[in-house]
């Protein structure tokens, strides 16, 4: 389910959790100072409505996605990953993947991969959305056109309140 594009490469992630399977979006960052990867984080936290504080939870050691990044074969298997969590705002819970050759490249692409998944999310979710850039918007037919299921990240599903 790979997907290349202008600024790099794209997938979706298979992590089985025991009896339960997260389906991520991932995407690797080449060059970090490309387009959209440059003004990746400030993108996203525009794109995903959140400022200020840490809106952003990150795993960098997870056994299942590099699991999973070693299933999917060819460069995938190449570089590190972070797990990234939004962990604010009305995206709270939606979770992507990045990869690259080092800590700002493996950020700029989970963001990246962020930005895509919410606009790859169900309705309203994707209305919520600021308009894409080009090259994200690039991705995102990509993967529509492949016919792709959309990614939805285990704590997205779950509602973002607990009721007692």
């Amino acid at each position: 389910e790979d997907v290349s594009w202008s600024a790099g490469a794209a997938c979706f992630l298979t992590v089985n959790r025991g009896s339960r399977t997260e389906r991520l979006f991932c995407v690797r960052c080449e060059d970090s100072s490309a387009s959209p990867f440059q003004g990746a984080v400030g993108l996203s936290c525009r794109i995903l409505q959140v400022q200020g504080g840490e809106p952003f939870q990150e795993v960098d050691e997870d056994a299942r996605i590099s699991d999973a990044l070693l299933s999917a074969g060819g460069s995938w298997t190449y570089h590190n990953f972070v797990l990234m969590t939004i962990s604010a705002g009305p995206y709270a819970g939606l979770r992507a993947v990045g990869t690259g050759s080092n800590r700002q490249k493996r950020r700029r692409a989970a963001s990246v991969a962020l930005a895509v998944t919410a606009a790859l999310q169900p309705l309203p979710w994707a209305e919520q959305c600021e308009e894409l850039p080009e090259e994200l918007n690039e991705l995102v037919r990509a993967f529509q056109k492949e016919g792709s299921q959309r990614p939805l990240s285990a704590l997205a599903q779950m509602p973002h309140k607990k009721s007692w």
